[in-house]
């Protein structure tokens, strides 16, 4: 057990969840994230195998089942072609065998053929054994085995004789035989192709006999070479390599000499990611340093490692132990790769990059040493990522993001762009995007735009939401930008790519809208080619309640809102005093705001969470609301016009002493309502309650206005009222 109790040593110091040896079904590797300059080129990884995807996911698990499966129908039909002498095409031979039903139907269509007599006693017998061989039924077993061992034996062709050994040993696994299904092999094995798609089949099943037989390094040996060689069934070696206890494991690798059989041995365990396979690539750093298995498992644990980091920088502003225990993980991890790097008698290009990688990744400066050393231990193939990260060293040496330096940089990164897939180039601009923008403390468009792109969130929703409140003239002028650097190019081009035809319009007329600049909202939005945004509400009305939804209301676009608002501001130039003019436009005003019935005329995205991240917006400003309110009270002379202007201010104070609850309440993330759950409306009343100004307010206007009608109907119906 010595063994056992030092590997728990290893995932109670480096799992996150403890001892947790449960299947994994979460995604743990996804691809996109900040920038990822490591690639399965590096370690002579295929590109496509999904074999090598760090996730425990089922739609990940049917991706592997899905490749392999494709994998050996177009290794199947390659072979078949052949045997046909290309009589027949791909895709015939395609309907032949994988059709629903085609078995079937070949069988009856060839059982006279005089062309390929031999085909059709092949096919008829396949047809014959399909059920016995699906375990759909048992009946005839004997009889269909009989004939097929008759038909191997009369079968001259090795192509067809290695197929009918391949078919009676799979018939005598499904039938539970599985002392028969090694006994035929051995004695049949200078018939099996050893080129050949059939062997791969053939020893799948040897191994699935032995794992049944209980022989469990036999079974673990072949399927460590289904793993290592086969072309259509290696995902078999992946989920069929099984170790269940200490003894079985010391046995397996007594069972061979070879230190990279080990190594691989090793592997193929780390490959169950329920637990952080740290130890594993300790035991073949010792065994085999300079092997495929140690850089594999290597590359795949520093994806890992840059997944964890990434999970880290975005949920950074997290307090919580699950938060902590995430970060503890990361850096023990770290360490524990770290160490077993530098233990290396002898650095190999990855290894040496993987250190410098981890550098970049906490923002940590490189050295121009490392980085002479690690071109230095680069063949061709990997030149372009030690030239990589000499980029990444210039790009941190920017003092100054001007269009003279950024042009300096892209002459670097000119000649190596083309060496990679595009997927690379997108993070190694995401990455420059994310550096260029530190360089300014300044809160500006294009800082915005590029921390967007760097962070790979640049969709139509995320890019609206992200100038939600930006300043038009500053959206504007970048809009408008003459001269761009490479990468300003780049990452415009992207912006404006996921935006609609007129987006542009509507952003600029809506900003120009939150800045109640009604004559240039204007201009814009008679560009966009659709009626803009609009509301089933009134934004000219109010009604007792807070936001002014009324039923029964004409509804409104944004286009004939700024047209109305242009109008009432003409009016009011030209009759100062008019408060009816003065009261519309304040309706207005309220209405446009993050309290009103059509708070979208001026928002590109609204969200109803208040936190740190999203503050209390300058939608929620009412001051100039509240100053034509003033204006409409000061000029009218009507008793119940004066109650309703006076109510619609008493509606300013009450939602400024709501706003001010997120100065008590750092972690809330909804102002409180009537009703809310948690104690909604004791919590309304209380934060009312200690606002000097509101109580001031609603008192005051129960003595000046009570005798009116309608103050008679807002203190009867309005719930504020009631406890004041």
């Amino acid at each position: 057990m010595k063994f056992l109790l030092h590997y728990l040593i290893f995932l109670i110091l480096f799992s996150p969840k403890l001892l947790s040896c449960t299947a994994s079904y979460h995604e743990m590797f996804i691809k996109d994230e900040y920038y990822n300059f490591t690639n399965s080129d590096m370690v002579d990884l295929p590109r496509d195998n999904p074999l090598y995807k760090i996730s425990g996911s089922y739609s990940a698990h049917q991706e592997r089942f899905n490749y392999f499966e494709e994998r050996k129908k177009k290794a199947n039909i390659k072979a078949w072609k052949r045997y046909f002498e290309d009589f027949f095409t791909d895709k015939e031979i395609e309907s032949m065998f994988y059709k629903k039903d085609s078995i079937k139907h070949n069988a009856a269509y060839y059982a006279q053929s005089s062309k390929y007599p031999n085909f059709a006693k092949y096919i008829n017998f396949l047809h014959l054994q399909n059920r016995l061989a699906q375990n759909i039924s048992n009946e005839n077993s004997e009889k269909i085995l009989k004939k097929g061992h008759e038909l191997f034996e009369a079968e001259e062709k090795p192509f067809l004789k290695e197929r009918y050994l391949y078919l009676l040993m799979r018939l005598y696994h499904h039938t539970g035989n599985y002392e028969k299904v090694e006994e035929i092999y051995v004695n049949n094995v200078l018939i099996i192709n050893p080129q050949g798609v059939v062997k791969e089949w053939i020893n799948a099943l040897r191994a699935g006999s032995f794992q049944q037989r209980k022989e469990s390094v036999k079974a673990n040996q072949l399927y460590a070479q289904i793993f290592q060689y086969n072309k259509t069934n290696a995902h078999l070696g992946y989920y069929d390599f099984k170790v269940n206890s200490d003894e079985a494991w010391r046995e397996l690798l007594a069972s061979t000499g070879e230190n990279t059989t080990k190594a691989l041995y090793f592997f193929l365990r780390a490959l169950k990611w329920e637990n952080e396979p740290i130890y594993e690539l300790k035991q073949i750093a010792q065994l085999a340093p300079k092997s495929i298995w140690f850089e594999r498992l290597a590359y795949m644990i520093m994806q890992k490692l840059q997944y964890k980091r990434y999970d880290i920088m975005v949920h950074s502003g997290k307090k919580n132990k699950l938060f902590r225990a995430k970060i503890k993980s990361y850096k023990l991890q770290k360490k524990a790769f770290l160490e077993i790097l530098t233990s290396l008698k002898e650095q190999s290009f990855f290894t040496l990059y993987s250190k410098l990688y981890l550098h970049v990744l906490e923002y940590n400066a490189l050295k121009r040493k490392e980085l002479v050393k690690l071109s230095s231990l680069a063949n061709n193939k990997q030149k372009p990522f030690a030239n990589l990260l000499n980029y990444i060293y210039a790009l941190h040496q920017l003092s100054s993001n001007s269009l003279e330096a950024q042009h300096a940089l892209y002459r670097q990164l000119k000649p190596l762009l083309p060496k990679f897939s595009e997927e690379m180039q997108i993070s190694i601009l995401r990455y420059t995007a994310l550096q260029l923008s530190t360089l300014t403390d300044e809160s500006t468009i294009e800082q915005t735009i590029n921390k967007l792109f760097a962070e790979n969130k640049i969709f139509r929703p995320t890019i609206l939401q992200a100038l939600n409140y930006a300043n038009p003239t500053e959206f504007k002028a970048y809009i408008e930008k003459a001269k761009r650097s490479f990468f300003e190019k780049e990452i415009f081009k992207q912006t404006m790519k996921h935006l609609k035809r007129g987006d542009i319009a509507k952003i600029l007329a809506t900003l120009y809208l939150q800045e109640n600049n009604f004559k240039e909202a204007q201009l814009y939005i008679r560009q966009v080619p659709t009626e803009n945004r609009y509301s089933p509400y009134n934004p000219f009305n109010v009604t007792l309640s807070s936001n002014n939804r009324g039923k029964g209301q004409a509804s409104y676009s944004q286009r004939k809102f700024v047209e109305t608002m242009l109008r009432l501001e003409s009016l009011f130039l030209k009759k100062p005093k008019s408060a009816k003019d003065h009261f519309l436009y304040a309706n207005g005003l309220y209405n446009k705001s993050w309290f009103g019935n059509f708070p979208m005329s001026s928002m590109l995205y609204r969200s109803t969470i208040i936190s740190s991240e999203h503050p209390p917006s300058k939608n929620m400003d009412l001051t100039q609301a509240k100053k034509h309110y003033e204006l409409a009270l000061k000029y009218s002379d009507d008793e119940e016009f004066q109650a309703k202007i006076a109510y619609q201010l008493l509606k300013i104070k009450f939602n400024q002493a709501l706003i001010k609850s997120f100065e008590y309440n750092k972690d809330q993330i909804a102002l409180p309502t009537f009703g809310d759950e948690e104690n909604g409306t004791n919590r309304v009343i209380q934060l009312l309650q200690n606002s000097k100004e509101f109580t001031e307010a609603i008192r005051d206007y129960k003595i000046i206005y009570d005798h009116t009608d309608f103050a008679e109907e807002v203190i009867e119906n309005c719930i504020t009222f009631r406890y004041f």
